[in-house]
């Protein structure tokens, strides 16, 4: 995008959001451009849908599901605590492709007839690295939304969305890359593998090969059997009978539960192994010295820690994924292990920073590459989660409040980093007051910048039936 729209759109946002009488903090000491690079001639951003750190051996959990991202953590950083602003993969993608939050970029699905492409008004990561000259291509396997109809191609050159395992992802990047063997390039990698889905093969909803799922789940309980009976007489499998058991007073034996966890953790070792093999390809053609690699995930995954299956809260079995970042051969990061706390809207930010190209001028994440390459720690930033969810801190402790009105909650996160005592009915006034007012401001930013946008509501997607039934099976579409 040329400078002269680029000042417009910062004039536009500067006037909406004066007018609103929103705080301009955010926006204050953001750098005219980059100021910590490394110019990278190759940077990879894959996203490993439905991932959670806590599931990941990486991050200490106790079964070797991802040896291979533990392989590569050692080569760069593991960020500890890095949450997304959504749990769903619309909206969560874009806001890592944006740096805005999902009231920003205001795109959404919600049903038959009521939802919102990523306009072209906003600017994306793709957009930022084509216009510097950069090859761009971006490979994704949830063709129900990521994928031209919701806006998701903006700045790729080539542009690929098929539902397909992540051999045949990768096997499609590298036809691409070795047909048009770019000097420099941008490249979106997104593997669906780990998502749960509604195939009735092995009557389960995560899928991996039967060895890792021995390995992982043990024996299959006998009287576990993957489906949940429908009022239709039809069975519900997969993600439609988790959704069943999304039901706070539904329960399910332990040792089912365990099970389908058990089949998830297989999921992901498979999936390690997956990218593993691409990281093989890739130090193949001699590539890596040359790249910045970011490898994260748009949401996690639930387990009846707060009485439901797939991803449809808040909690941090959902809101923390994982975040490793390796750097070209040149450069070490400064810690290993990072434990401030960042977000997903803060990546686009950085690696604008880290490959010496200019801020988006909309972005409401900020870049943490100083922290990444000089140890100068990241200040702590805000979370929003959709626009209920506020993560914050304040004199007393960090904490997670979600505006839920009578069913709100309030987790002191220092005290209770499970999230299991709920405080907001004995929470002081004071503390009530300034946490939704935090929450309204950081929403009234948001509301500013689409605004400031006017964007058109008239070129929406179509979404056959076809369409609608499969996001309905996979757990969307109001089920999470």
């Amino acid at each position: 995008m040329n400078s002269l729209i680029c000042r417009t759109k910062t004039a536009l946002l500067t006037g909406a959001i004066a007018a609103a009488s929103v705080s301009l903090a955010c926006y204050e000491g953001r750098p005219e451009a980059a100021t910590t690079d490394v110019q990278p001639r190759y940077v990879f951003l894959l996203s490993l849908d439905t991932v959670a750190a806590q599931y990941c051996s990486v991050y200490g959990y106790e079964k070797p599901t991802t040896p291979f991202l533990e392989e590569l953590g050692a080569r760069g950083a593991v960020f500890e605590r890095h949450v997304v602003n959504s749990n769903n993969t619309l909206k969560s993608h874009s806001s890592i492709m944006t740096g805005l939050n999902p009231a920003a970029h205001n795109t959404y699905d919600n049903g038959v007839s009521n939802r919102q492409k990523l306009a072209e008004e906003y600017d994306t990561l793709a957009e930022s690295f084509r216009d510097a000259g950069f090859a761009t291509a971006g490979f994704t396997t949830h063709p129900l939304w990521l994928n031209s109809k919701f806006g998701f191609d903006q700045g790729f050159q080539h542009f690929e969305s098929s539902r397909r395992k992540a051999a045949a992802n990768t096997q499609a990047f590298l036809k691409w890359f070795d047909d048009e063997k770019p000097d420099r390039a941008f490249v979106f990698l997104h593997y669906f593998d780990a998502h749960s889905d509604t195939s009735t093969s092995g009557n389960q909803p995560y899928h991996a090969r039967p060895d890792l799922v021995a390995k992982f789940a043990g024996k299959r309980p006998a009287n576990y059997t993957g489906s949940i009976p429908n009022s239709n007489g039809k069975d519900l499998y997969g993600s439609k009978a988790l959704a069943v058991f999304s039901d706070p007073n539904r329960t399910i034996p332990e040792d089912q539960l365990a099970y389908i966890r058990g089949t998830y953790d297989a999921g992901l070792a498979q999936l390690d192994e997956a990218i593993s093999r691409l990281f093989d390809e890739l130090s193949d053609r001699e590539i890596l010295e040359d790249a910045l690699v970011i490898v994260t995930s748009d949401h996690g995954e639930e387990f009846k820690q707060h009485q439901s299956m797939l991803h449809m809260q808040y909690f941090d079995e959902v809101m923390r994924v994982p975040l490793i970042i390796t750097l070209p051969e040149d450069y070490t990061p400064s810690r290993s292990r990072v434990g401030d706390l960042t977000r997903s809207i803060d990546l686009a930010p950085t690696i604008l920073e880290l490959s010496g190209l200019e801020p988006l001028p909309l972005a409401q994440g900020r870049s943490f590459a100083s922290a990444l390459l000089t140890g100068e720690p990241f200040a702590y930033q805000d979370t929003v989660f959709e626009d209920r969810i506020l993560r914050s801190q304040d004199n007393e402790s960090e904490f997670k409040f979600a505006w839920l009105r009578e069913h709100s909650h309030f987790f002191d996160l220092d005290a209770d980093p499970g999230e299991q005592k709920n405080l907001y009915k004995s929470l002081s006034q004071n503390r009530r007051i300034s946490a939704l007012k935090r929450l309204q401001e950081l929403n009234s930013e948001s509301h500013a910048i689409r605004d400031s946008l006017n964007v058109s509501r008239d070129d929406n997607p179509e979404m056959s039936p076809e369409e609608l039934d499969q996001l309905q099976g996979l757990g969307y579409l109001g089920d999470e």
